[in-house]
Parts: structure tokens; sequence; C-alpha cells
């Protein structure tokens, strides 16, 4: 499984970063697969260059004369806020209050729902907590619990239109009985020089809300130029046909593809891989779309690399071998070396590589970045 090592995630996002190995073919050792790539169909169409490589052959679309906008985002004083309070969650304490609800307030309720006669929510006897504003039920159902105190029991209907986002509810009339144990309202710790030091690792507040900024600048940076380079890349994608790949390629990447579903249902915690496909909608047509799409970003990648004379040198890779270790935590380099192979990490020099090129050979307009463009 190659997932020991968490922090690759970041680095080598399956079917948008990285690139799977496969051992080294020409395009006439090993049986190929007929592919088609998107391409573009303007009159102006730039002329493709042919390029056979250890994966097969490309028709590769212009790579060296494209144009892009590249985000800059700003961090804002709301942006630090946001970040400071997502640090302090685990010691916000929920404070019993005899008063009446409102929003903001947590309310504690046992509650029973029922649809044409038939229960189909039971927590009679059991304690639910729900946050007014978070609409977990809906908006009609958290106002009938603003403005209510411990001991009150509401009895109301709820109509969900057709259009409600969770299917279950959609176009249903439910009707709840519900018992109002408690209402809680959060106790916020003073963000004092003290609290600060001992608890959240700065020196002070005020050293708090600066190395924050900083790290959030430094995450928009990398954001930008990554998204950037993404974009770069999809150009090239669009513009380039795969006329073939050999079977090495498509099973290595097949094989990287089944690893990162596995370990996306462990961490979520479904009992298999399948519930995390149904769950996400990931039909068998889908999971093969997402591999040709990664089979064609790795080609593509490799074949830019073979036209430009893009190596990497024995010295390169200890380098980045190095690092790598480092950032991973890994005790030392025979265990990373267990979970990635010396062709992944020169995968991910040569990958570097051809986005620095692309970056370089482009025509970037810098423009300023929304909060919707980041999402």
């Amino acid at each position: 499984m190659k997932h020991k090592f968490i922090w690759v995630l970041t680095a080598t996002l399956l079917f948008s970063t990285t690139a799977c190995s496969s051992d080294k073919k020409t395009a006439d050792d090993t049986a190929k697969n007929e592919a088609t790539a998107t391409v573009s169909s303007t009159p102006t169409e730039a002329p493709k260059t042919k390029v056979t490589s250890q994966y097969g052959e490309v028709s590769l679309g212009d790579y060296k004369n494209l144009q892009e906008e590249k985000l800059i985002y700003t961090v804002t004083d709301e942006d630090v806020q946001n970040e400071i309070s997502s640090l302090i969650e685990d010691f916000i304490k929920q404070k019993e209050v005899k008063r009446k609800s409102k929003e903001g307030d947590t309310v504690t309720i046992n509650f029973v729902g029922t649809c044409d006669g038939q229960i189909i929510y039971d927590y009679e006897e059991e304690e639910v907590d729900l946050l007014i504003g978070d609409n977990i039920l809906g908006k009609q159902f958290d106002k009938k619990i603003t403005g209510v105190s411990a001991g009150d029991t509401p009895n109301f209907t709820v109509n969900y239109p057709e259009s409600y986002e969770d299917e279950d509810l959609a176009g249903l009339t439910v009707q709840y009985r519900v018992t109002i144990k408690k209402v809680s309202e959060e106790e916020v710790p003073e963000l004092t020089d003290a609290f600060v030091k001992k608890n959240l690792d700065y020196d002070s507040y005020d050293d708090m809300k600066t190395k924050i900024k900083e790290e959030l600048e430094s995450d928009n940076v990398a954001q930008s130029e990554n998204d950037l380079r993404e974009s770069l890349l999809n150009q090239v994608i669009q513009a380039s046909t795969v006329e073939k790949y050999t079977d090495e390629l498509y099973a290595s990447c097949k094989k990287t593809q089944e690893e990162e579903y596995q370990y996306s249902a462990d961490v979520f915690g479904f009992d298999t891989v399948e519930e995390y496909y149904d769950q996400n909608d990931l039909t068998e047509d889908k999971r093969e779309e997402e591999l040709l799409d990664f089979v064609y970003r790795t080609i593509i990648i490799d074949a830019i690399g073979v036209q430009e004379g893009l190596t990497v040198t024995d010295e390169e890779y200890k380098k980045a071998l190095k690092q790598y270790v480092e950032e991973s935590g890994a005790e030392n380099e025979k265990e990373f070396l267990e979970v990635y192979s010396e062709n992944d990490i020169k995968g991910w020099i040569l990958e570097e590589k051809v986005l620095n090129f692309l970056e370089k050979n482009a025509t970037v307009t810098e423009k300023e970045g929304t909060a919707d463009s980041q999402d």
C-alpha cells in the first residue's frame, strides 16, 4: 500500500500531480492499446509533434506557447481569524444555560420523526446534540427549536421541498415530536498570551497572528503556483492525442488507482472499497475514465521530457530521495524505499521539470483571485 507516509497525498495527488511508474519499454517492445485524448478542433490548431516514449506514442500539441492567468490570493483578517478559530476548537467547552435557545446554541434533544405513520427517526431514548444554524434537519426544524428551554416538548411538521439536499428527506412531510433536554452555549477561552503560549505553541497572541498569516500566505503562493502549472499541463493534454500506450503503463496506473481508492475507503471508515464507490458514485465507467486520464497524463509528461531532453541525474535522484525521506518522517531511505520505488521518485522529479518547463515558456498574466476561485 503506497500510503505509509501520508505526506505523499499532498505531494503526488492521484490524477492531478503524480506519474505512476512502469518498467521501461519502447513502443515496439510490448502490446499496444489504442487510445484517444480530447483534441482541439479550432481552425488554427497548431500542428502536433509525434513522440515515442517508454510508455507509447503521443501526438503532442503545442506546449511552448501557452497562455494562462495566474490567480494571486490575498490573506485577509477573516482568513487569519478562521484559522485561529480552528486551532482553538478543542479548547471550546459547552456550558449549559438556563434560558431560551438562540442561534449558535447547542440544543440537546430526544425526538421521533414520522412520515405517513412510519417512523423514520427514532431518538426517543438517545440524546442528540444539534447546533442551531447548522440546519442538519433543515432550516424549518432549526427555527422550531429556537426560543425553547429545557423541558419544552414542541411538536411540529416540516415540509421538505423536492429540491432538498438530503435525498432521503426530499419531498417528504415529516411530523416531529421533540423533548428539549438542555440548552448549551459555547464557552470560548480568552486568548491571552499565557494561554496561547501554553496551548498553541506560539510566543504570544500577536506572534500567533503574525505566523498564521505568514503560513497562509505561503500556502496561497503554493496554491497559485500549483493551479497555474496544472492548468498549463491540462492545456497540453487537451491539445494532444495519445496514439498508443503500453499494457505495463495501464496496469501500473490501475494498481496505483486501486491503492488510492482502498486508502480513501479506509480513511473514511468504509468496510469495503465497493461501499466507497457507491457513496461517491464511482461507477465502473467513471473509474475507467479517471484511469485513462491518469494514463494520458503520465505518457504526455514523459513525452515532453523526451522531446526536450529532460532527464534525471543520479545526483538529482539522491538529493530528492533525501528530501522525501526527511519530509515523510521515514526513519531512513530503506524504509521509504519499501513503499516507493526508484521509478516513483524519478517520475516525480521529471514531472517537476516538465511543469517548470511549461511555466517558463508560457505567457502568464497575474490576476487577483477570489475566495470562490480559491475553492
